[in-house]
């Protein structure tokens, strides 16, 4: 067991004032950031609309009115958090976000189009206006057909003691346009597929506990013959890791972050988010494998899909991540590669393999375009 010493009270203060005062800072930062991301997107929509269509005089205005309500109502929502209308002011927002990610995706490429083929301007033009409603409602229904069971089977390089059936699911993302059934849909899903061990790599909440809390009892209802397990996402840190752990605790899910667990013949590792963003996960793995019995099968749970290599050269054997969505929709389908090498799916490095996931849930626009929800179910067969 490892004994931590007892910090003076005064330093301890200190610590979490330059804690605060990081947070805020960085909050602040983000802040801006995106504001200014998401201004430029919504004045580049609103340009290409009017101009297109002509719109002068006070229908105009009535335009920049509706974008500016439209483009304040999920910030407007998540700051508010209570209300008998917050779950639409919400989930209007979230809508919004999505059209206008798809709208800048086919406008880029309308001016691209038009660069190399000016000729077809006209004929271009009247496409792309066609073609963004279209893609949106794709996106809308791909994203309420709920998601898809996608089976992966990875024989391991270690003997196991039997072979194993674990559900991995990701970035369910509980908040308050989470519906019941939707969730209760998902268990009934993984419960069907009879699982060993279910896995939850990060994002399962992205809301205050009291927000979701009621969706505590119908998480209790996964059955799987060794139990739920999970790891903090970069959302728990947002939202507060003890908001996440209060929640597990009322669905019987267990955390393991940062620490492992011994299950039929295989070591489940788990490391936070927090503590990857630290930088110091590569030394807490070799540590956490160390006091591991190496004859066992590792798998890791990380919720980014990072330091692969560096884990597998530490002694693991599996790692289970999700983060990435697939993109979820234009254009970050096609700029998610780009960040982040195992993007989506099966990756092999030496006798180990990585898997990551394109996520059960949705993060703000309850959409997909180019990518599915999915629950994994994942054989590990000798």
């Amino acid at each position: 067991m490892i004994k931590y010493k007892e910090m003076p009270l005064i330093r301890l203060q200190h610590h979490m004032e330059v804690f605060m005062i990081k947070k805020l800072f960085f909050f602040a930062l983000f802040f801006v950031f995106f504001s200014s991301i998401y201004g430029g997107m919504n004045y580049y929509v609103y340009l290409q609309l009017v101009n297109h269509f002509n719109i002068v005089g006070g229908l105009r205005l009535m335009v920049q009115f509706a974008f500016w309500l439209f483009a304040s109502s999920y910030i407007l929502g998540k700051i508010i958090k209570r209300g008998k209308f917050i779950f639409y002011i919400t989930y209007l927002g979230a809508i919004w976000m999505g059209c206008l990610s798809i709208s800048v995706f086919v406008f880029i490429l309308r001016d691209t189009a038009i660069y190399f083929m000016p000729n077809y301007s006209m004929i271009l033009e009247n496409l792309a206006v066609v073609l963004i409603p279209v893609l949106i409602i794709a996106s809308i229904i791909n994203a309420l057909k709920g998601p898809i069971v996608k089976e992966v089977e990875v024989k391991p390089s270690k003997n196991l003691e039997k072979s194993l059936n674990i559900i991995h699911l990701s970035d369910i993302h509980l908040n308050v346009m989470t519906s019941v059934n939707w969730l209760k849909g998902i268990v009934n899903k993984v419960n069907s597929l009879k699982p060993d061990i279910i896995v939850i790599t990060g994002d399962l909440v992205d809301d205050e506990y009291s927000s979701i809390e009621a969706f505590a009892s119908t998480m209790k209802g996964f059955k799987a013959k060794h139990g739920v397990f999970a790891v903090s996402g970069n959302h728990e840190v947002y939202v507060g890791i003890e908001n996440f752990k209060n929640f597990c605790r009322a669905a019987d899910i267990k955390v393991i972050d940062n620490t492992s667990i011994n299950l039929e013949g295989i070591n489940l590792i788990g490391v936070s988010d927090m503590y990857r963003r630290k930088g110091k996960d590569n030394l807490l793995i070799e540590g956490i494998v160390k006091a591991c019995d190496l004859s066992k099968y590792n798998i890791l749970l990380c919720h980014e899909p990072i330091h692969f290599k560096n884990a597998v050269e530490k002694g693991i054997d599996l790692q289970l991540s999700g983060h990435t969505h697939r993109g979820q929709i234009p254009p970050l389908n096609f700029l998610v590669p780009f960040v982040y090498r195992y993007t989506y799916g099966l990756y092999r490095y030496k006798n180990s393999f990585i898997y990551t996931t394109s996520g059960t849930g949705t993060w703000g626009p309850p959409m997909r375009l180019f990518s599915d929800s999915e629950i994994v179910s994942l054989k590990l067969t000798n």
